[in-house]
């Protein structure tokens, strides 16, 4: 399953996300990961949710993305959540691969049953039609 928290530049989404995780630690049986692209926010976050700063992994690609999530649930097969913020400074996330990367959580949602739950700087008219239902 993916969710997403869309919004522009300033409208919350990292807080959201935050309020989101700090409330599924008490309420999940596995592990809750928070990857951000900075080292921003650590005091704001349950000291049981595992923090990754994503910059300090050179992900430049979707590929790279795709495989860099691979590892950290190779690490650690109990994670149950993993929340995405500021994924455009992870790489560029643009109209003509958001579908690649949405795809990409997708499987790997399917394979490891991982809830995803991104925070995207799009308005909800950008997002594609198919994954309007994801939206939170």
């Amino acid at each position: 399953m993916i969710k997403l928290v869309v919004g522009e530049k300033g409208t919350g989404k990292t807080s959201r996300l935050m309020e989101m995780a700090n409330a599924d630690v008490n309420e999940c049986k596995g592990n809750v990961v928070f990857l951000q692209a900075s080292k921003k926010h650590v005091l704001d976050l349950h000291h049981d949710v595992r923090l990754i700063n994503a910059m300090d992994f050179e992900i430049n690609s979707v590929e790279a993305f795709r495989g860099f999530l691979s590892g950290v649930v190779a690490g650690n097969f109990d994670i149950e959540k993993v929340y995405i913020d500021k994924l455009y400074r992870m790489m560029e996330v643009n109209e003509e691969n958001v579908e690649v990367v949405l795809t990409a959580l997708e499987k790997l949602s399917e394979e490891h049953n991982i809830k995803f739950i991104a925070g995207l700087r799009y308005t909800p008219d950008e997002i594609p039609e198919k994954y309007k239902d994801m939206m939170i």
